[in-house]
């Protein structure tokens, strides 16, 4: 064959103009490490939560995301600040939710600005739910790390 000819065959091959050939290049069984890199390349979720009835809707879809049936994702946080912080109040209509969210991987964080504003003490909130002393500079940190954010 001459030199042009084997060229040819090369690109032929490479392009897959033959397909017994290109199905006979076995694919690679996924590794530990391959799964390593599709956890690592997972997205990271974060909800800002102002209003309570959006907090049900962050849990929901916190979850959704964590199972694995849409975007895959590893990591969740809802950080509720404003109108919504009472939600979190031990003894609330979303607190058996917010507990078992919690449970179930999803990080849920207070605003402690908004906590001081409305005179709440963290003791009365949800127990698993973490404080932190400004839920704004929280979503904007997150955001740097490179959190997928969601405002509702």
């Amino acid at each position: 064959m001459h030199a042009f000819g084997r060229r040819l065959a090369v690109l032929a091959l490479a392009a897959g103009l033959f397909p017994a050939a290109a199905a006979a290049t076995p694919t690679p069984a996924p590794t530990p490490a391959s799964a390593e890199t599709a956890k690592a390349d997972a997205a990271r979720v974060l909800f800002l939560v102002q209003q309570p009835p959006q907090l049900d809707a962050a849990l929901k879809t916190g979850l959704e995301l964590l199972s694995g049936k849409h975007l895959p994702t590893r990591e969740v946080e809802i950080v509720v600040c404003g109108p919504a912080i009472e939600s979190l109040l031990q003894g609330s209509k979303s607190a058996t939710s917010v507990d078992e969210a919690s449970a179930r991987g999803i990080r849920v964080v207070a605003c402690g600005l908004t906590l001081a504003q409305k005179d709440i003490a963290p003791t009365r909130l949800v127990p698993k739910v973490v404080v932190v002393e400004n839920g704004l500079v929280e979503v904007l940190q997150r955001k740097a790390e490179g959190f997928l954010s969601v405002e509702l």
